[in-house]
């Protein structure tokens, strides 16, 4: 290969190619939207508390659990939902609030289904915030129920109430 081949049209457009192919994927790789929580492919319940019926996101594989409701936009999830968190056995759990947009409020519930805690307003931490990410107090229960701070029938949930999924 002369010098004048290594230079010719061709293969600058070939090197030039790969270079966008690259760049294209490292921005597909470390965009927001490539890592966003989406909550197509969770399975569905209901809950009803009072005159009021609640969709309920069932969190079941490890990354589904992973990642709970982050990545969440309010305008994105259904005015009256929340997400359940399913354990296996009883243990305690703890809760974090990496990287949402809304405050939510964690219950803590036994095998029944009977709330054995509930932690309310847990301010957001959205992503490329500076404060220190939000908790839950540790807590021994065996599933885990998150829903929006702003919906009024959070007011109605009471420790030792038994909830009732369908």
């Amino acid at each position: 290969m002369t010098t004048l081949d290594y230079f010719s049209p061709m293969r600058n457009l070939q090197v030039f190619s790969i270079f966008v192919l690259k760049g294209l994927l490292i921005s597909m790789l470390f965009s927001s939207k490539f890592f966003a929580n989406t909550l197509e492919g969770y399975s569905k319940l209901r809950l009803k508390i009072q005159n009021t019926t609640l969709n309920i996101y069932l969190a079941k594989t490890p990354l589904q659990h992973k990642n709970g409701l982050s990545n969440v936009k309010r305008d994105e999830l259904e005015r009256n939902s929340g997400m359940l968190f399913q354990g296996q056995e009883d243990r305690v759990r703890q809760f974090w609030m990496y990287h949402t947009f809304f405050p939510l409020d964690i219950i803590f519930l036994d095998e029944k289904f009977k709330i054995v805690y509930i932690e309310k307003k847990i301010p957001n931490s959205p992503p490329n915030s500076n404060q220190k990410v939000p908790e839950a107090r540790p807590t021994y229960c065996r599933h885990v129920l998150e829903i929006p701070s702003d919906l009024d029938l959070a007011k109605f949930l009471t420790i030792g109430m038994e909830l009732k999924f369908y």
